[in-house]
């Protein structure tokens, strides 16, 4: 089937606009569910010890829900606002990028693989930091790759902070985060072989990469010692792991212990291996 130019335009462009309705309905109508309510406790009855003891609070969208309650807006979707904007910018970006792809067929599957993921629908619906999270993440790397373009110091350092504030946004991030770093400094100063030091933007990034890396590192710390979380809602490292390749079948899949063992290694040589690639 051949489709025009006009066509092609037209069904990249009705599937954002569409999921955003459907995302902005779920916002509305779902019932809160037990993580959103511990967030809505803990910042309606705020204790800082309760707050900080668990990777639940999620920092950016208390602040949100902090900020409907404050002008007395306390329904499903006021207290989920900051999640439906993150869906916005997220899909706006997501739409552009997948715009530029020269190929329909790629457009087609960017599409799928990007904006139709089960989880990634769910977390925008939600009052939890994921939405906001990958919002940052999106826009970081949006601004990054802007940069070849426009070559300006300040596009160059608000990816630098989008980037810090999505591990801050969820803690999920952070690995996120320490790898943009590397690839920031690398790029913009090891890369260029200039006195770099003698410049005043290389400390600049350096205080802000210190800063939010010393912020999430202090809270994660206090976490770990205060309930022994090390992500996943589990206190064993591997099945933190684990997670992610369960993630990838949604759940739906049955795999016995050493099954999935072997599925999450396979899950971390298929992401290890472009990274090495890109690395050399």
């Amino acid at each position: 089937m051949i489709y025009t130019t006009k066509g092609k335009n037209l069904i990249l462009s009705v599937l954002p606009c569409l999921l955003l309705i459907y995302i902005a309905i779920r916002t509305s109508s779902v019932d809160f569910t037990n993580d959103e309510a511990y967030t809505f406790h803990n910042v309606k009855k705020f204790w800082y010890a309760e707050f900080l003891c668990t990777a639940n609070s999620h920092w950016l969208n208390s602040l949100a829900v902090k900020t409907a309650l404050l002008f007395k807006l306390e329904n499903n979707f006021y207290l989920r606002w900051f999640s439906m904007l993150s869906s916005i910018i997220f899909y706006l970006i997501t739409y552009t990028w997948i715009r530029s792809m020269k190929k329909f067929h790629l457009q087609i599957f960017a599409s799928t693989l990007f904006m139709l993921n089960p989880f990634v629908l769910d977390y925008f619906g939600l009052a939890r930091g994921y939405a906001s999270g990958l919002m940052f993440q999106a826009l970081s790397l949006f601004l990054f790759i802007h940069n070849f373009e426009k070559r300006k110091r300040s596009i160059a350092f608000s990816a630098l902070l989008c980037s810090g504030l999505s591990a801050i946004a969820n803690y999920s991030f952070a690995y996120f985060f320490a790898a943009f770093v590397i690839v920031h400094f690398y790029y913009f100063y090891i890369r260029s072989r200039t006195n770099f030091l003698k410049g005043g933007n290389f400390y600049l990034d350096l205080i802000c990469a210190l800063g939010i890396a010393s912020l999430v590192t202090r809270a994660l710390t206090f976490i770990f010692k205060c309930s022994y979380d090390v992500g996943a809602g589990t206190d064993h490292l591997t099945e933190a792991c684990q997670s992610l390749a369960e993630g990838l079948l949604y759940r739906r899949l049955y795999l016995g212990s050493t099954a999935l063992s072997l599925w999450s290694l396979f899950v971390l040589f298929i992401i290890l291996v472009p990274a090495l690639y890109g690395i050399i």
